[in-house]
C-alpha cells in the first residue's frame, strides 16, 4: 500500500551497473523490464546483452547472469533483445519476453539450468504481467494487443486492443508495459497514443487513465509512456520516456504529479536518460530502469537512493562503442531512427553521437518532488514507432 500522499527521495544511488555499457557482470547495455523480488534481489532484461541480470540487495559490485550467458540465438539456452522478465514464484521461475525469437520462455532459477523452456511462440512480445490466478498477459506490439494465458495451456482471451493500429478507445498503437490489478483489469502503456489506458475485465474499449492529450511536456501529457504500476489505490505511476520523469496519476485526475526526474535529460542522481521499466519493492522503494545514456561520458547503471543522500555514482568515461545491429545516421536530427537504437545525428550541432548504456534508480520515499524543467528542443522528429529525435540546442545533443 502506497500513501496517496507518499512522496520519493530525489536523488537516487546505482544498485546493479555503473560501469558503462558492456557485457562484463558489472555492467548492462540497455536495460529495459525489471522485476523486484520480497528480498529486493533486482532481475533486469538485458537487452543488447541477450541475458538475464540479477543482482542482490546490498552487492552493488557484482551481478550475475541467471538466464543465457550463451549471447544472441535461437537456441533454449539463447536470448535475442529479451525486454521484460518476472519471477513465477510457485515454480521458482524466470518467465521471460524473448522478443526477437518471438517466444515467452521460461528459466528455472535452481542452480545449474543452462537451457528454459517454451511457454509461447510466435509472439512479438514486449512485456508480461501475471495475477492472483496465474494467469499470464502478454503484449504484443506487432498485432497491436494484449492477451491473456493461462500457463500450461495454448488458448487466450483478447483482453485489450487487436483492433488495429490506431488512437481510438478500441484500439492501441505499440503497447509496451503492462500492469493487472487484483480485479483482472489491464493497464496498458500506449505508447505511440501517449496515454496509458485501463480495460475492465470483459470490456470492448478502454478508459484513457493518464495522457491521452498528445506528445508534449506538460502535466497532462506523456511522451512515449513505459513501465506501469498501479497501487491498491488506483494510482498510475508511469515512467513518461521522452520527458525523463517518472509521474504519478491519481484516479480521475486531469494531471499528472513528478515524483522523481522532470529535470531534463543528464547524469545527474536526480535525472535520467530516458527512463523505461518500474518496480516497487515491499517497501515502497522505487526502482526506475533508465536505459539511454545521452552523453559522451559517465555512462550510469541501476541506482539505490540511500537515506541520508548518499548518491553512489559510478562513472565510466568516453564510450563512443558502435554496434552494427544499432548504428543510424540521420541528418537534421530527423532522419533515421529504429528501436534498437544508437544515432548519429549532424544539423550545425557538432555532429552530436550518443548512445545506450543502462541504470536503474531506487528512490524511498522522503523529499519533496523538484519542479519540471523543460527541455529546450529546437525540433521533434515524427514519432513513427518508437523513438523520437529531438535536436537540443542547449546540450548539443540528440534525444
Amino acid at each position: 500500500n502506497i500513501a496517496a500522499n507518499a512522496k520519493w527521495a530525489q536523488n537516487g544511488v546505482t544498485v546493479a551497473g555503473g560501469h558503462g555499457y558492456g557485457d562484463a557482470i558489472n555492467q548492462l547495455n540497455f536495460p529495459l523490464g525489471l522485476f523486484v523480488d520480497d528480498d529486493q534481489t533486482v532481475v533486469i532484461a538485458d537487452f543488447r546483452n541477450h541475458r538475464i541480470m540479477q543482482w542482490k540487495n546490498g552487492d552493488t559490485t557484482n551481478g550475475q547472469v541467471v538466464a543465457c550467458d550463451n549471447g544472441a540465438g535461437s537456441g533454449l539456452n539463447q536470448l535475442n533483445y529479451p525486454t521484460d522478465v518476472l519471477i513465477g514464484k510457485e515454480t521458482d521461475s524466470l518467465i521471460i519476453c524473448d522478443r526477437d525469437n518471438r517466444r515467452v520462455v521460461r528459466w528455472s532459477r535452481r542452480s545449474g539450468t543452462t537451457q528454459g523452456e517454451i511457454l509461447l511462440d510466435n509472439i512479438y512480445c514486449w512485456s508480461l504481467a501475471m495475477d492472483e490466478q496465474r494467469c499470464l498477459y502478454v503484449s504484443n506490439t506487432e498485432k497491436h494487443e494484449v492477451r491473456r494465458y493461462k500457463l500450461g495451456e495454448k488458448n487466450c482471451t483478447l483482453v485489450a486492443g487487436g483492433n488495429g493500429c490506431w488512437d481510438g478507445l478500441h484500439q492501441l498503437n505499440w503497447p509496451t508495459y503492462l500492469f493487472v490489478d487484483r480485479q483482472q483489469n489491464v493497464y496498458v502503456s500506449d505508447q505511440s497514443n501517449h496515454r496509458v489506458m485501463k480495460w475492465v475485465e470483459g470490456a470492448k474499449e478502454g478508459i484513457v487513465v493518464a495522457g491521452g492529450h498528445g506528445s508534449g511536456y506538460g502535466l497532462s501529457e506523456l511522451f512515449d509512456p513505459q513501465g506501469l504500476l498501479v497501487d491498491t489505490l488506483g494510482t498510475v505511476y508511469v515512467a513518461d520516456e521522452v520527458n525523463c520523469r517518472v509521474i504519478r496519476w491519481t484516479q480521475e485526475a486531469k494531471q499528472g504529479t513528478v515524483i522523481v526526474g522532470g529535470n531534463g535529460p543528464g547524469a545527474g542522481a536526480n535525472q535520467f536518460h530516458f527512463p523505461y521499466g518500474l518496480s516497487f519493492d515491499r517497501h515502497g522503494n522505487l526502482y526506475v530502469a533508465d536505459a539511454k545514456l545521452l552523453f559522451f561520458e559517465t555512462p550510469l547503471g541501476l541506482r539505490h537512493n540511500g537515506p541520508n543522500g548518499h548518491n553512489g555514482h559510478n562513472g565510466h568515461n568516453g564510450h563512443n562503442g558502435h554496434n552494427e545491429h544499432n548504428e543510424y545516421n540521420g541528418h537534421n536530427g530527423h532522419n533515421g531512427h529504429n528501436e534498437h537504437n544508437e544515432y548519429n545525428g549532424h544539423n550545425g550541432h557538432n555532429g552530436c553521437l550518443f548512445d545506450f548504456a543502462g541504470k536503474v534508480f531506487e528512490f524511498p520515499k522522503g523529499n519533496t518532488a523538484c519542479a519540471i524543467q523543460k527541455a529546450a528542443a529546437a525540433g521533434i522528429a515524427p514519432n513513427t514507432r518508437k523513438d523520437t529525435l529531438i535536436c537540443h540546442r542547449k546540450r548539443q545533443l540528440l534525444i
